[in-house]
């Protein structure tokens, strides 16, 4: 229960730097501040889905208030399987929450970090990677666990299959 709560804690704390960071870049100058040429912040907003593909707010707003549910859904059922699978699934319900915001409040996403070869994102969309990654890893694991167990004639693995 205790790593659990810490887990909750990490995430509320992901989720407060994401909002203070756009809040922040909502301040800056309009021209962006630039560590290096192509390389810094600056202020991008999108209204489009991921990579900035054109397609309508409301769609774009209902489409990712559904993701949210459905992941919380599956978050409440298979939170006792693994830490892991809690942490990839709260990182990525974090960063549709924040964005989710956006798209309610300002009608398109705060998109802040820009790099020359690559389209404008935020931490949000970070989150989101970074969650969908670890979910794939953990499930990767967690699947050839299982299936070792099984080949290996574990009694405790569960088999798809009659005996």
């Amino acid at each position: 229960m205790k790593k659990s709560f810490v887990l909750v804690i990490i995430n509320l704390l992901l989720f407060i730097a994401d909002r203070l960071a756009k809040y922040l870049i909502l301040k800056t100058p309009s021209e962006g501040i630039f560590l290096i040429k192509n390389v810094g912040i600056k202020l991008y907003l999108n209204e489009g889905l991921a990579f900035s593909l054109p397609i309508p707010n409301t769609i774009n707003t209902v489409l990712a208030a559904a993701i949210i549910v459905i992941l919380i859904g599956f978050l409440i059922k298979y939170f006792a399987i693994n830490r892991c699978f809690f942490f990839a699934v709260a990182l990525i319900i974090v960063g549709a929450s924040s964005n989710l915001i956006d798209r309610i409040r300002f009608g398109a996403v705060i998109d802040f970090l820009s790099f020359y070869f690559w389209p404008a994102f935020n931490l949000a969309d970070c989150y989101i990677i970074i969650g969908v990654i670890v979910f794939f890893v953990t499930l990767k694991k967690f699947y050839s666990l299982t299936a070792s167990k099984t080949v290996t004639g574990d009694p405790t693995a569960k088999q798809d299959f009659p005996k």
